[in-house]
């Protein structure tokens, strides 16, 4: 069954808020209320909305001269191509370079507007790829809408450092929200891109048998030296005003050890993100976002099912 879905042009605006994180990194963002319409309405459990829009999702370009790399695609064709002529036209960027964080669509999403240029991957992302490209073409995978696969053209199986002029940007491989996750530093900045592997407030737990490996790698992700984070799901207002500081993972390992911990519990499937993060809230390092609460219930489900039986 074919469940790609036909986008409606009415009243449809795939403008992001751009974020000038500084004089060479620029956040584009979509969703929590801020943008227009993704088109895609028309099927209210279209992914592009409930799995991201909803959350709130930037992805981030580093630019020198007219040179950019841009760390994950953003979340439709339509957006990633946005994206693009907003680089050409405003910024006169013509040469492209496309990293990924990970393999789930709403970071790859847009690599149709990019298919012309170098998308590096690391393997492991290129392999998820392949094993579920038909799925992810006919909307099979994450439901409508079907999104063309476009393959990177560069793989690498752990590190990958990339200069943009003269800015150094790193990206290392940690196992954390999926076994393939990227992050992105740029040293000069302090700064962490962090993709999934850090949201604002709770992560969404895709592989819930790993979570002890997430808890570690977390921990290695904590002694790097940085002063900010960006995350691809979190707060436009924070994200703009320099990022979240380092008390964001600490709220990511409390997340995920109350979910382990309380997995036993018999009203564990009734627990709120109140309950398993209450000293990041209390702290203020993250917020309660309402569409969030969708996501924690079907990582209490996850969870449940998979260590319940431990």
């Amino acid at each position: 069954m074919n469940n790609t879905s036909k986008i409606s042009q009415e009243s449809t605006n795939h403008e992001a808020r751009i974020i000038q994180i500084n004089d060479h990194v620029l956040g584009f963002y979509y969703g929590r209320g801020l943008t227009g319409k993704s088109g895609y309405e028309s099927n209210p459990e279209n992914w592009i909305n409930k799995g991201a829009w909803d959350l709130g999702i930037a992805s981030y370009a580093v630019y020198r001269g007219d040179s950019a790399l841009i760390f994950d695609s953003s979340t439709s064709p339509e957006c990633g191509l946005w994206i693009r002529r907003y680089l050409d036209e405003k910024l006169g960027i013509k040469d492209i370079i496309v990293v990924l964080s990970h393999w789930h669509l709403d970071h790859i999403a847009g690599l149709s507007a990019f298919k012309d240029c170098q998308i590096y991957a690391l393997e492991a992302t290129a392999e998820c790829l392949r094993q579920n490209r038909v799925a992810i073409e006919t909307g099979n995978l994450w439901g409508p809408p079907g999104i063309p696969v476009i393959m990177p053209t560069q793989t690498f199986s752990d590190s990958l450092d990339i200069n943009i002029g003269d800015i150094a940007i790193q990206f290392r491989h940690y196992r954390i929200h999926s076994h393939d996750g990227l992050a992105m530093l740029i040293c000069s900045d302090r700064a962490l891109y962090a993709g999934d592997m850090l949201e604002d407030p709770i992560s969404y737990i895709v592989e819930p048998g790993d979570i002890p490996t997430h808890l570690k790698e977390l921990s290695h992700l904590q002694q790097l030296s940085f002063a900010s984070i960006f995350p691809s799901h979190g707060s436009f207002e924070i994200i703009a005003n320099g990022g979240y500081e380092k008390s964001l993972i600490a709220a990511i390992i409390e997340y995920n050890r109350n979910m382990l911990r309380h997995v036993h519990d018999n009203d564990y499937l009734n627990l709120t993100i109140e309950n398993m993060i209450p000293q990041a809230l209390k702290t203020g390092a993250v917020s309660i976002w309402e569409s969030y609460r969708s996501v924690h219930r079907d990582n209490l489900h996850r969870v449940y099912e998979h260590w319940h039986v431990f």
